[in-house]
């Protein structure tokens, strides 16, 4: 059995045997991107200057900051809906809210949080107000 790391997000390939695994990898077009391919049991939390401390990544720790940050305003909590992710430094935003004035105060937001490299906006607007 082979576990392959793509350093990029997509995460681990466990349990598939070896040439499963590279045939698989290969046709998702994986391989020239591929970070390594080891025999650790337990993935890293992340790699390099990314990392902190505790293990978390720093992409985990800015979507907490955003996420915290966001939940202080009660304009954009329920019956509003914002997710985060962060993916390299880039916050996407994704949910409905009322007006686009909320959807502007969520970038507005996210842009405050450390370790934020961009924002993409893709948050739906209702008009209901």
């Amino acid at each position: 059995m082979l576990r392959l790391y793509h350093n990029r997000g997509l995460g681990w390939l466990d349990g598939v045997p070896g040439a499963a695994a590279l045939a698989w990898a290969a046709a998702a077009g994986l391989l020239p991107a591929l970070g390594g391919v080891s025999g650790c049991t337990t993935p890293p939390a992340c790699q390099g200057s990314a990392c902190r401390a505790d293990g978390r990544s720093a992409d985990a720790r800015t979507t907490a900051e955003v996420r915290a940050l966001i939940d202080q305003h009660a304009e954009l909590g329920a019956p509003n809906s914002v997710e985060v992710q962060t993916i390299q430094g880039v916050v996407y935003l994704k949910g409905l809210v009322d007006t686009s004035m909320q959807s502007e105060l969520a970038t507005a937001i996210a842009r405050q949080a450390a370790g934020v490299v961009r924002v993409e906006n893709m948050i739906g607007v209702s008009n209901v107000r």
